[in-house]
């Protein structure tokens, strides 16, 4: 970290990036910074063109480097508080004033090359810790970087300081209480009394507070109204002082709802609401859920200030692509409010944000995360909106988070106000519910949100909504499968077959091998043949895998054209020349190919009907545009090429495709954005797409969706014929006909029926407190015997007693105990020479290097078992700490206790039946 100074120059370009990355500045504003930094508008359209500076966090480097040069001398921070204080970005504000503005941060920043070079004890942490000057998490992160007081965890820490000057006090008498660091503490205390107080004599020594908090009052006043130049240094000012602030600005400043006149239907929507009950909202994709949410919200804010005190609002939704869409809206609904939206990815903390802001747009898995941890609780929230509410079910983070909210409720603690949203809240499981079903499963759900006031639907302006929201034409195109004589088919049917009659243990059923219910059939004899240890495991799996690879090329063959399937046949891992089953897997493999890289393949049904419907549609609406949903991330690309080699498609298409980005090899959010502002400007006019645009994610009006060989529920389905959202827009299903994806399709159309009569009955009709009561303590009791049964299968198993063998081949890899995580992800790696040396081997990657997940280490190779091959995981690379160390892929995996015999897997390391502790705990005599 470079040298903290009054003034800013060149130098402290870093510091600033860091900080404003600390509090969830949003790179894409960068243009808007420049601006209110004064920068010509033409040198930040240049950087905007540079073909040099490839995404927005290069351009926001870029753009502060130009305001730092641009000055004469050095500049003063207050100018960048202020530039993000015009744009409303409060709270990242607030985070510069505590680290660059700061008389008590400056001052600890002044010492960061002694702190970086000062290595930390567990005594001195564990005395930080206590005296509230780190977090839990903070340690951590100290002990992770190994024992370092450096980077995020020092600005945590002057953040702690800024907040209460005595902290810096009290790490200086901490400081003293080792002999390394007495010349450190010392040297603080003595800068201490000299520089700091020399600052709060400004104010005098009686009623600092209230002094302080008019002056800093007066101070924003001035510079907001351009009175003074923000060249003063800014007074110290305490905790309480600052959240006083905070609070009377929140108390006092205007808020006013901006959304356009309200139609009839939205108000009859939202009236519960407004009244204060909780419910939840019903209707359609496109009528504006978002907008009465808005309003529901404008009202609580302004009425909350009304009685003097501060709203809390938290907007939870599925995915973090949501979060900043639906922040944007709401700031396009409502002025005069703080938003911020909150993910996994954001280093905010929800809990420390609350109270500086007025709404918080987060997923439902980061509230999770901080409820589990006790950082905050449901009572610290006054009103909660659930968006997509159908989610709230099973296990998701929507269903967890709302039984911490039940618990709550249950011990008499004050409960927020509670909105729920959803286009449908669906039938409930099976095939065939029926009504009472689907009414059963609504009451659930209202009993998870709390819905004491059911669900409401538009029942009085109907019209008025389908005016608003027309309905799709809906076609339906149920189309024969490829000749079942086809010579594609035939060659790997046959040797299917024949693959199935090596395996060592034969199966006693085995579904289609072009039915999707194969690849589940696969991966569960896989599992079977992992826990089972047999000696011929190895073979086994081996045939299971190939078999899993010729399913997928019959299926793609299905779907697409011949050349994906042969695309699939060439995934086959690599042989072990040294086993003779591989060896002659592998002959009979190169066979295979030879023979089917020979046939030409025939016409697709499906594609024909697709290439049909798109050249009906783009020739008669060129200017239109349309969605094509595919099942799966690679058949975005299948689509997207199959248009561009027909010269009649690729002449009208323009096609783009999006997938989500939440595994291996999937888009970013930054390029989900730029694909859909590119599809909404006219760049592209055909979207090709997973499911995930399905809901939520805001894509313009289609006059056309397309949904392609795709198995889903009746939610899904009505998610995505919300997406056909301009006049005379159709929706097209394509699929095989006598196939599970049809009848599963069959099936939906019943159940959204259900969905929708059970639906207005609840509206109509109301619930019964006593049944939702009933069925809340049901929720309950479940939790209660579902946390006492994960106890129970908990981490029995002793790390020392527990050995890791290959999946695959069943070798011996290493003992649990040799086990720990490492960075801050946690990942789980092996300190151990032997194992680097006799168990693994380093193999080469196939393609570029993935991204690092979060920044925390790159992985340039991967590493692999040295008796079969089979791939165990990476090479880490954690650059800062000069650590590299082999990460393991916990479903490369079987357990067994060597004491009981006993055999477990587990796909994630945080479910495996023992512990796996911190780098920090582990001690090398343990390893080998």
């Amino acid at each position: 970290m470079d040298k903290p100074r009054d003034k800013l120059d060149i130098r402290s370009l870093q510091t600033i990036r860091s900080v404003l990355s600390d509090y969830h500045f949003d790179d894409t504003k960068w243009f808007d910074l420049g601006l209110e930094l004064k920068l010509p508008s033409n040198e930040l359209k240049v950087i905007r063109t540079s073909s040099s500076v490839y995404n927005d966090s290069d351009k926001l480097r870029e753009c502060l480097s130009k305001w730092l040069e641009s000055s004469s001398g050095p500049v003063n921070p207050r100018k960048l508080v202020n530039a993000l204080r015009n744009m409303k970005q409060t709270y990242v504000a607030e985070g510069v004033c505590k680290i660059l503005v700061d008389p008590a941060s400056q001052l600890l920043l002044s010492f960061s090359d002694e702190l970086s070079d000062l290595e930390l004890t567990d005594e001195l942490l564990t005395l930080l810790y206590t005296e509230e000057l780190i977090t839990r998490k903070t340690r951590d992160k100290i002990k992770e970087s190994g024992y370092l007081l450096v980077d995020e965890s020092l600005r945590a820490v002057c953040a702690t300081v800024a907040k209460d000057h005595n902290k810096l006090k009290v790490l200086a008498d901490i400081l003293s209480q080792c002999e390394q660091t007495t010349s450190l503490a010392h040297n603080l205390m003595s800068d201490y009394e000299e520089k700091l107080t020399q600052k709060m004599d400004v104010f005098g020594e009686q009623d600092l507070s209230q002094q302080a908090t008019a002056a800093v009052m007066k101070f924003d006043d001035e510079v907001h109204s351009g009175i003074i130049e923000t060249t003063k240094d800014l007074p110290s000012v305490s905790s309480a002082v600052k959240e006083s602030k905070v609070e009377k600005m929140a108390l006092t400043q205007d808020i006013k709802f901006l959304g356009d006149k309200i139609r009839s239907y939205q108000d009859e929507l939202a009236q519960p609401g407004l009244q204060g009950k909780n419910y939840i909202i019903c209707a359609p994709t496109g009528s504006g859920k978002t907008f009465i949410a808005a309003l529901i919200i404008y009202h609580h804010l302004h009425k909350k200030r009304q009685e003097k005190m501060k709203g809390k609002v938290l907007f939870i939704v599925s995915t973090q692509q949501l979060a900043h869409q639906q922040n944007m809206r709401l700031r396009e609904y409502i002025s005069g409010i703080d938003v911020i939206d909150i993910t996994g990815d954001s280093y905010c903390q929800i809990h420390l944000t609350l109270s500086q802001v007025d709404i918080i747009v987060c997923t439902a898995g980061k509230l999770l995360g901080e409820l589990n941890d006790n950082l905050i609780h449901i009572s610290d929230i006054t009103l909660l909106v659930l968006d997509e509410c159908h989610h709230t079910s099973g296990r998701s983070p929507y269903a967890d988070v709302m039984e911490h909210y039940l618990l709550e409720k249950r011990d008499g603690h004050r409960t927020p106000h509670v909105i729920g949203m959803t286009a449908s809240p669906g039938a409930g499981r099976g095939r065939f519910p029926g009504l009472e079903k689907a009414i059963d499963h609504q009451l659930r759900l209202c009993a998870r949100v709390d819905a004491t006031s059911g669900m409401k639907a538009v029942q009085e302006n109907i019209a008025e909504l389908r005016s608003f929201v027309p309905s799709p034409s809906y076609n339906r195109h149920a189309l024969p499968r490829r000749n079942s004589k086809d010579s594609f088919v035939t060659v790997l049917s046959k040797e299917m077959k024949n693959l199935k009659e090596l395996l060592p243990v034969q199966p006693r059923v085995v579904p289609d091998p072009c039915s999707l219910a194969y690849q589940q059939w696969v991966k569960n004899e896989i599992e079977a043949a992992q826990l089972s240890g047999m000696s011929e495991q190895r073979d086994q799996i081996t045939i299971l895998e190939l078999l899993e690879i010729y399913h997928l090329a019959l299926i793609t063959y299905e779907d697409f054209e011949i050349e994906n399937a042969k695309e699939i046949l060439d995934k086959v891992k690599s042989f072990d020349d040294s086993n003779d089953t591989e060896r002659q897997l592998q002959q009979n493999h190169k066979l295979v190919k030879g023979i089917v890289n020979g046939i030409p393949g025939s016409k697709n049904p499906l594609l024909l009907q697709a290439k049909e419907l798109l050249l009906s549609h783009f020739t008669a609406k060129p200017e239109s545009k349309a969605l094509f949903f595919v099942r799966a991330m690679d058949h975005t690309q299948y689509v997207s090429e199959w248009i561009m080699k027909n010269p009649g498609l690729s002449r009208l298409i323009r096609p783009c495709s999006i997938t989500g980005h939440s595994r291996k090899g999937s888009m970013s959010k930054a390029d989900q954005i730029k694909i859909i502002e590119s599809f909404r400007s006219g760049e592209y006019n055909l979207l090709v797409t997973t499911s995930v645009l399905e809901e939520g994610l805001d894509v313009p009006q289609c006059n056309m969706v397309i949904r392609f060989q795709i198995m889903s529920n009746e939610v899904s389905d009505v998610q995505a014929q919300g997406r056909a959202r301009a006049d005379d827009s159709t929706l097209h299903t394509i699929v095989t006909s006598d196939s599970p994806v049809h009848h599963r399709l069959l099936i939906n159309n019943d159940k959204k029926e259900q969905a929708n009569q059970a639906v207005q009955i609840i509206s109509q009709n109301g619930v019964d407190i006593d049944l939702i009561t009933k069925l809340q303590e049901e929720i309950l009791d479940l939790r209660e015997q579902r946390i006492k049964e994960e106890k129970e299968r908990g981490q029995t198993w002793k790390a020392k007693n527990v050995d890791l063998h290959c999946y695959k081949c069943d070798v011996f890899a290493c003992n649990a105990s040799e086990l720990c995580k490492f960075g801050k992800n946690g990942a789980t790696i092996v300190p151990s020479q032997s194992f680097i040396v006799n168990k693994m081997k380093k193999i080469s990657r196939k393609g570029p290097e993935p991204p690092k997940l979060g920044g925390d280490y790159s992985r340039p190779l991967k590493i692999a078992c040295v008796k079969c091959n089979e791939e165990w995981g990476v090479w880490g690379n954690w650059e800062k700490s000069c650590v590299q160390y082999p990460v393991l892929q916990c479903k490369k995996f079987t357990f067994c206790n060597n004491k009981t015999g006993d055999r477990r897997r587990s796909k994630q390391w945080k479910y495996v039946p023992f512990e796996v502790v911190f780098y920090s705990e582990f001690e090398e005599k343990d390893i080998d």
